[in-house]
């Protein structure tokens, strides 16, 4: 067996648990982990000169950083989408386009089927159809979903007294 496969089934749930701390979606945290060890199989060379207390640290930090990128790509996805009066017209105008801690940070945290379906229908511009399709729900579950992510972060926004009607 390879170095790459013993690696993986020695610390892949360690190298999840990070991920998923970092995105909060079992499918991002498992591609985070991917990526990761592409970067290993990449530079595994760098491990035979690590202690072998240190391999464990570095393939969660390889995770982690994975992760990161990964949220941050999601985050520069949702910042380049318009959010219009139309689409959110509860959230203030300083959220609509605030690079720090605005509507894309309350937006991550949302359950991920409420996540995905903002995705897919604002991000992605899919129609309820084709959204139906990829989550294997009814077009009435994913309107359903939708009206729930935004009554979600409308009660978040009027708990944090920023609701703007």
């Amino acid at each position: 067996r390879s170095e790459l496969e013993d690696l993986y089934e020695k610390y892949n749930q360690d190298m999840f648990r990070m991920a998923f701390q970092v995105l909060r979606n079992e499918s991002d945290a498992e591609d985070a982990v991917q990526e990761a060890f592409i970067g290993i199989w990449k530079h595994l060379g760098k491990l035979h000169e690590l202690e072998p207390e240190r391999i464990r640290w570095y393939v969660i930090n390889a995770a982690r950083n994975a992760a990161i990128d990964i949220y941050r790509q999601k985050k520069k996805r949702w910042k380049e989408v318009e959010l219009t009066d139309e689409k959110f017209p509860y959230l203030c105008s300083e959220d609509k386009h605030s690079e720090e801690d605005g509507i894309y940070e309350r937006i991550a945290g949302l359950p991920d089927r409420e996540r995905e379906v903002l995705m897919l229908k604002y991000v992605y511009g899919f129609p309820y159809g084709e959204m139906a399709k990829i989550l294997g729900i009814s077009k009435e579950g994913v309107k359903k979903a939708l009206t729930r992510a935004r009554s979600r972060l409308e009660k978040i926004c009027r708990e944090e007294g920023r609701y703007s009607d």
